[in-house]
């Protein structure tokens, strides 16, 4: 059948994504992850039309934003373990994807994965991180069900997501 949600991020040269250039995107979908280099992001635009297919990721309103430079408008429910995280443990400063890990599975990331190397970044790796993001999406959803939070991440958090995204 078809899958029911996917991983996603977006690969920039640079920091800033109204400067950096989009490199593409890295996807992960049923336990097997990709590299899509910008040029082909067509051959795959309408997969972010779906309202039945939920992107996860860590920070989606940058892929969001970045989506929208590209003339693709996300239309996808999100799940985004940063806010997962910050809802689960909001005294906590540490939310990147290194920690998010770290916490969830248990697992460290690979040095390099704020994505910049030689050639201005390394999709083996940000491909990794991001499969690793995708393993903590079941157990953060999971924790915020436990304390009957879930509605809030689904209904309010991130739909919000998109609103945030095209205000900035």
């Amino acid at each position: 059948g078809a899958a029911e949600s996917f991983a996603c991020r977006a690969v920039e040269n640079g920091k800033d994504i109204f400067v950096g250039a989009l490199g593409g995107l890295a996807f992960v979908l049923e336990s097997r992850g990709y590299f899509l280099p910008k040029e082909l992001l067509g051959a795959v635009a309408e997969i972010f039309s779906s309202t039945k297919i939920k992107i996860i990721g860590h920070d989606v309103k940058r892929l969001v934003k970045i989506l929208t430079l590209q003339k693709i408008v996300a239309q996808n429910p999100l799940f985004d373990v940063m806010i997962a995280s910050y809802l689960l443990n909001p005294g906590s400063r540490a939310h990147d994807p290194a920690s998010v890990v770290l916490k969830v599975l248990g697992k460290e990331l690979l040095s390099g994965s704020g994505q910049e190397s030689l050639f201005g970044f390394d999709a083996k790796t940000i491909v990794n991180e991001l499969f690793l993001i995708n393993e903590c999406a079941p157990d953060l959803a999971a924790s915020l069900r436990a304390i009957d939070d879930y509605g809030l991440i689904e209904k309010i958090e991130c739909p919000l997501i998109f609103v945030l995204a095209d205000m900035e």
